[in-house]
Order: C-alpha cells, then sequence, then structure tokens
C-alpha cells in the first residue's frame, strides 16, 4: 500500500473518444511526464483502470518500470468486475495490467451509483500531484477530479494541448571508424531529455524505430573525433558518445570508459586464470587434462575445483590492484 503520499501521483483523463491526439503521441507524453516527475522523487503512481488515458499511463508506467524498479503501479479498481464493461481488446489489457501492477485496491465488492466518483475522490485523497488530460470542458469524471484536485491544493499536470520542446543532439559512435548521427529529443525539459539518452543503454540511435521521443535525424562519417577514444575494435562493442548540439559541443554520455573498464577486467580475468591452472600443476604435479572430471571432461574435478577457485581468487585481488 502507499505509504508515502508525498511522492505519490494519480492520472486522470478522457477516454480516446475525446482525445484529439493519436494514442502513440498520448504514450509520449505520458513516458515524458513519468520520466519527468520520477526525476523529482515520484515512485509511486496510481491508475482508474478506465478505457482510455488510464489503461495507457498504466502501460507506459510498467514499460519504464522497466528501468526503474522502484517505481510502484497502483491500481484503484472502483468495484469488483470492473472489466466486465469493457471490450475484448480492452479486457486483455485490463489484466495484463493487473499482473504486472504492485497493488490492486478494490474499493468496493459490487457497482453502485457514485462508485466511480469514489474512486475518482480515492485518487485525488491519496497523492500530491495529477496527470491528466482534460479538455477543458466542464462535464464529466476527468472534470469532477481536476476540480477536485485543484480545490484540494493540489498541482495538476494537464496534458492537454501541452507542446513537448524539441532537443538536439548528436551521437558519435565508433565501431570500425567513427560516424555522425543527428537525433532529436521531445522532452519536457533538458533533464528529462538527457534521461531519455540514458535509458538507450546506449543503444545506435540509427537502430530506433517508432521510439515514442527520440527521432533519428541525419548520419555522416567523420574524418576525425572530437574526443580523444582509442580507435580499436572493441571486440565487436561500439565505443557511442551522446553530445548537446550547441557551440560547445557539450558532451552528455559516454560508455568509451566502461569499454576501457571491461577490456582491462577481461584481461586480468584471463591471466589470473591461466596462474591458477599454472600453479595447480605446480602444487599436484598433473598436467591440466589430469584435473578433469572423468564423467564430466569439460569440468573440474570438485577436489580440484575448490584449489582453482582459491587461485583464481587470489591473482584476481592481486592484479585488479596493480
Amino acid at each position: 500500500m502507499n505509504n508515502n503520499k508525498l511522492k505519490t501521483i494519480a492520472f486522470t483523463g478522457h477516454r480516446m473518444n475525446r482525445i484529439r491526439i493519436e494514442k502513440q503521441e498520448l504514450s509520449g507524453l505520458i513516458t515524458a511526464a513519468v520520466i519527468y516527475f520520477y526525476l523529482k522523487g515520484y515512485k509511486v503512481f496510481l491508475t482508474g483502470m478506465a478505457e482510455g488515458l488510464d489503461l495507457i499511463a498504466a502501460e507506459e508506467v510498467l514499460k519504464i518500470k522497466e528501468h526503474y524498479p522502484d517505481i510502484e503501479l497502483h491500481c484503484i479498481i472502483p468495484f469488483a468486475g470492473q472489466s466486465d464493461r469493457m471490450n475484448p481488446e480492452d479486457k486483455l489489457r485490463y489484466n495484463a495490467i493487473l499482473s504486472a501492477a504492485d497493488y490492486e485496491i478494490y474499493l468496493s465488492e459490487k457497482y453502485y451509483d457514485g462508485c466511480f466518483l469514489r474512486r475518482n475522490d480515492y485518487l485525488v485523497d491519496n497523492s500530491t500531484q495529477l496527470i491528466a488530460y482534460y479538455d477543458n470542458v466542464p462535464k464529466g469524471g476527468t472534470y469532477y477530479t481536476v476540480k477536485n484536485a485543484l480545490r484540494k491544493g493540489l498541482e495538476v499536470f494537464n496534458l492537454f494541448n501541452r507542446e513537448m520542446e524539441y532537443h538536439h543532439f548528436y551521437q558519435d559512435e565508433l565501431l570500425k571508424g567513427w560516424g555522425r548521427s543527428l537525433f532529436n529529443v521531445k522532452a519536457i525539459s533538458y533533464e528529462q531529455a538527457v534521461e531519455s539518452i540514458r535509458l538507450l543503454h546506449f543503444q545506435d540511435v540509427y537502430d530506433l524505430e517508432d521510439h515514442p521521443l527520440i527521432a533519428y535525424d541525419s548520419f555522416e562519417y567523420l574524418l576525425e573525433a572530437n574526443t580523444r577514444v582509442s580507435l580499436r575494435e572493441n571486440e565487436g562493442q561500439a565505443t557511442i558518445e551522446y553530445f548537446k548540439c550547441d557551440s560547445l559541443k557539450t558532451s552528455i554520455l559516454t560508455n568509451a570508459d566502461d569499454i576501457i573498464a571491461e577490456s582491462k577486467q577481461n584481461t586480468i580475468r584471463k591471466l589470473a586464470s591461466q596462474l591458477a591452472e599454472k600453479e595447480l600443476t605446480d602444487v599436484f604435479k598433473m598436467l591440466p587434462d589430469e584435473f578433469c572430471d572423468k564423467n564430466n571432461p569439460g569440468k573440474y574435478a570438485e577436489v580440484y575445483q575448490k584449489k582453482y577457485d582459491e587461485y583464481f581468487k587470489s591473482y584476481m585481488e592481486q592484479l585488479s590492484k596493480l
């Protein structure tokens, strides 16, 4: 259950027939908003599980939860059997959301007049921030919820007619040569734009298709790099660096250091293994093949494996200090 109301956000919004933008654009707006507020410390998200914005918002929260495991999705259900009134497709989505959510909160066992308004009251009473899609028409459940939230002092972040800013970046990639890809990020803030890039985990922007926030622009080969990175094959892994498109060519993120560290660790691991095997042969006066388990030639016999592990650990510690 939610024990931190101050860091909780509730969703409210219309069904799709009152939403003026396509579902993909709405998903992008919701994704940007969730990341934006997560960076501000909000980790609990409440959805009333109605058709339209509620279900889309829940699905987007679950996608983002893959990157931020500490996010919680709470499904506030007005009455048991809510999904019975939905079309087959939405009912499947509804059940999939429930199976992945952190909490299901049932406010009533049966339907009764006013149960949806009581659900909306719960959303407002248990959060301090509202993410809404409200078209400013004073009728319906979303109007009721937004009005109630404002009356109780909650901030309402309305997605209706909200235009995200375009932030311009470029990616320099080195595998066998340098290439530069220009791309744009739709975002609510610059910080959220940078976080959206970080969540790519150095995936090549050229390979992105239908990303809700990041759009590939163009590519060019580079004769020289803007930063000093060792020109090497990287064992098949590309060096990727992201920069802001400004006069300073501001560096955003790079995996160059990670690749170098990983390569160093692999080298240390390989050397430690060779030294451990040599010590094993010196101590037991046996050839490496003689240490193998007769029933499993691919592994050492248990007694030798324990000694090998002991030597390997010792050499790893010594070599890592160099």
